[in-house]
């Protein structure tokens, strides 16, 4: 490449030129006549040359590059199609596009970007994302959080007014501060307040003034310091491995559920062999019906044959008398002359 870079400039430059001059105009030339990607060194006239700017990339490509997949044009649509981003994650990259005329909207243009520069960026747009639904996540959680304290804090209001009117109708006098920290930052009330106590608002201040909600929340406070010290023991023997007894204990735990589950497999045995014999004692029954429903075909069958014989006994005794008396009855009228 260098030496069709000292032809060119030796073919193109006069030898008037001083050598500063030469070197910048070489320079210049060298940068435009070579192909950024794969090195393509052009020593052409411009008519015939085989190499362009890039509007995009602003830099010398020739045209087997250009027309190459490595240099494929792509719309953002088609890129969050493909690549399963959001069009908008694509212009977010403010990479550089052609403007092209729209096939679909002849008013407006469409940008075409380089997939390459798309495929090299999704590893932001991925991150990007990531971003963007945590961020979501932390306002909804702060929205909820800021509404729930809202509901507290008017429910809190509410109570230190209805607790005021209660004093008043009463005929005590208690100002706001001593009733706020008497009886709306006792923690019986916090539980009230959250909902988690089932009790109306005269039942909470009548605990607080006899002193059983102290002894309530002494002894809530005790429990939950003893099922802290379990928490804490159990991570301790988790970490210095079980004890003897623990062993002893897991022991007898394996003993009992095999025992159950042998409960178990003999309940279901039990079960299906009742099953089964049910299942066989009304087949049987079923045969029986049957044998007796045939049975009972039969004898019809059988009684109605002589009755029907019978029958027919008679209606050929009937023709036969009939037969035998028609022709002497017509003897014996007498005649007419």
């Amino acid at each position: 490449h260098d030496r069709e870079k000292r032809e060119f400039a030796e073919r193109v430059l006069g030898a008037d030129e001083g050598p500063d001059f030469k070197r910048r105009l070489l320079l210049f030339i060298s940068l435009r006549k070579r192909c950024f990607n794969c090195g393509y060194f052009e020593n052409q006239i411009d008519s015939e040359s085989m190499l362009i700017i890039c509007p995009v990339l602003k830099k010398p490509i020739c045209y087997t590059c250009k027309r190459s997949d490595a240099f494929k044009l792509i719309s953002a649509t088609s890129a969050a199609r493909k690549y399963k981003v959001d069009k908008k994650d694509v212009d977010m990259l403010h990479l550089p596009y052609l403007d092209v005329p729209n096939p679909y909207y002849t008013a407006l243009k469409m940008k075409l970007y380089y997939e390459y520069m798309i495929v090299e960026n999704l590893r932001k747009i991925a991150t990007w994302r990531q971003f963007k639904r945590e961020k979501q996540q932390a306002m909804l959680q702060e929205h909820f959080r800021a509404r729930s304290q809202a509901k507290i804090d008017d429910r809190r209001t509410k109570t230190l007014f209805a607790i005021e009117i209660q004093f008043r109708r009463r005929g005590s006098q208690i100002s706001r501060e001593d009733i706020m920290s008497t009886y709306v930052q006792h923690p019986y009330m916090q539980r009230f307040l959250a909902n988690k106590l089932k009790k109306n608002l005269a039942e909470v201040v009548a605990m607080i003034d006899s002193g059983e909600a102290d002894e309530i929340e002494q002894a809530l406070a005790k429990v939950e310091a003893k099922q802290r010290q379990k928490k804490l023991g159990g991570s301790s023997s988790a970490i210095c491995g079980p004890s003897k007894d623990d062993k002893a204990e897991e022991k007898a735990k394996k003993k009992e559920k095999k025992k159950k589950d042998k409960d178990k497999k003999k309940k279901k045995r039990s079960t299906e062999e009742k099953a089964k014999k049910l299942a066989k004692k009304s087949r049987k029954i079923h045969k029986e019906e049957k044998t007796k429903q045939a049975r009972k075909e039969l004898l019809r069958k059988e009684r109605q044959e002589p009755d029907q014989l019978e029958l027919s006994h008679f209606s050929n005794m009937a023709t036969a008398s009939c037969l035998h008396s028609g022709p002497k009855s017509d003897l014996n009228m007498p005649s007419r002359d």
